[in-house]
């Protein structure tokens, strides 16, 4: 997808969005909302206006840049101040895929699961390295599969971090829980 000085876009991993103010090959300058001038990849935006149809090689492209910790990194320093905490110590995730991304509009299930997916292991990984107490990952009730995926990836890459439902007072069932320490 090419962009172009004045269009207005999302972020395809945050909330928010911007406007192009400088297009350098693959790299795209974004004006945010809030004022701020950040450098983004062409495969982290998406143009703003809902009718954006994702392809399986955006998705691939999405996925393979979560599994670089490098990027990773530095994409925590610019973004750090967006994550909603509650404490230091904590951080609570939500996977629903219209809080990931603007429009899903046209992507096959397998996909949406691909792209929440990423999202879990970049903020469980995050959560890690920040030696946090607990994250919270908030994947709804629907059918399950989400929570199933979730729990399957912490059995057999996360073996030492115990997880449990959330709180079904504050989440009705739709959360998992991961202690990080004790």
């Amino acid at each position: 997808m090419s962009f172009q000085i004045g269009d207005k876009v999302n972020f395809l991993n945050e909330a928010g969005g911007g406007k192009v103010i400088a297009v350098d090959g693959n790299t795209i300058t974004v004006e945010t909302d809030d004022g701020f001038d950040y450098q983004y990849q062409a495969s982290q935006l998406v143009l703003a206006g809902g009718n954006y149809e994702i392809s399986d090689r955006d998705v691939e492209k999405i996925v393979n840049q979560e599994r670089n910790n490098k990027q990773d990194a530095q994409f925590y320093k610019k973004f750090k101040h967006l994550e909603k905490m509650n404490k230091s110590d904590e951080m609570e995730v939500d996977l629903h895929i219209e809080s990931l991304i603007d429009s899903h509009k046209g992507m096959p299930n397998y996909q949406i699961i691909e792209v929440q997916m990423a999202e879990f292991k970049r903020k469980m990984n995050a959560a890690i390295s920040r030696n946090m107490k607990r994250i919270v990952f908030i994947h709804g009730v629907g059918a399950g599969v989400l929570r199933e995926e979730i729990r399957s990836e912490l059995r057999t890459f996360y073996p030492g971090y115990e997880f449990l439902d959330g709180s079904y007072q504050r989440y009705g069932g739709g959360a998992t829980e991961v202690l990080l320490r004790g």
